[in-house]
């Protein structure tokens, strides 16, 4: 990682980045298995993948009443060892949908769960080249704020708006299923005085009902081929029609409320 500290314009600019690269070796994932005819999830080592990015945050004092925030982020994430031995039919048909030369033409053991003879064969199956799940190519903070005195009353009213963008990302590391880009806005208006302040606020201005995450229902690696099932890939947004093997997450609906504190002590 190499990164930058930088004060500008008499101090009324602070400006902080840096540019970074991660090379993961036995990177931690949390994944969801069925195991004894349970669903539940486990955390796995995978061999190898790959993160490189930018990241920057400004902040500047524009007057004595004005004050912006800017935080950016650019991602460009691979899995480049990443490999599993599957039976499961639908494990197979969303590896090789997104990459065609994933095929099964390579077997491999899977071991008993119990550690005992019942071993079974399995298709060793790759996801090198595809993107990290979750991972926003671009991600945007913005907050813009003003303050000033509440006429002679000795209190201080202000106004404030954040805004936050995440670009679209894959749900899976099969790249099968894709949210779709979103952004929130919301909005704070408020009075402070020595022993109290009061807030109005608006959370999700402009009632976005876009995924902001999700995730996947689990595979049976060791299921049977006739019960596989392949979903093609898809770009997911709010909507009745959503494919049955993923759960998602909404944000909450606009919401519009009265918020206070009372301060007690010297």
């Amino acid at each position: 990682e190499i990164g930058y500290k930088t004060t500008l314009a008499d101090g009324r600019v602070r400006m902080n980045g840096s540019f970074f690269y991660q090379d993961f070796k036995d990177k931690q994932i949390t994944v969801q298995k069925v195991t004894a005819g349970t669903t539940g999830t486990e955390v796995v080592n995978i061999s190898g993948s790959e993160v490189r990015g930018f990241e920057t945050d400004v902040t500047w004092q524009i007057t004595d009443n004005w004050q912006t925030q800017v935080g950016y982020t650019l991602l460009s994430t691979e899995y480049t060892n990443y490999t599993v031995i599957t039976q499961a039919a639908g494990d197979i048909a969303r590896i090789n949908a997104n990459n065609p030369s994933e095929t099964c033409t390579e077997l491999a053991l899977i071991p008993a769960e119990d550690g005992g003879d019942s071993n079974s064969v399995g298709c060793v199956m790759s996801y090198n080249g595809n993107q990290l799940e979750r991972a926003p190519r671009n991600a945007l903070l913005v907050n813009l704020s003003y303050t000033n005195n509440l006429f002679d009353t000795g209190m201080e009213w202000y106004g404030e708006t954040n805004y936050s963008y995440q670009d679209s990302r894959y749900l899976e590391a099969s790249n099968e299923t894709e949210f779709k880009a979103y952004s929130l806005t919301d909005l704070r208006f408020g009075i402070l005085a020595d022993r109290w302040d009061v807030q109005l606020f608006i959370n999700n201005v402009f009632d976005s009902d876009t995924v902001i995450s999700g995730g996947p229902n689990p595979g049976i690696a060791t299921g049977s081929f006739g019960f596989g099932f392949y979903t093609p890939p898809i770009q997911v947004n709010a909507g009745p029609k959503l494919p049955s093997d993923i759960f998602l997450n909404m944000p909450d609906p606009r919401i519009i409320g009265i918020s206070g504190k009372l301060r007690f002590g010297g």
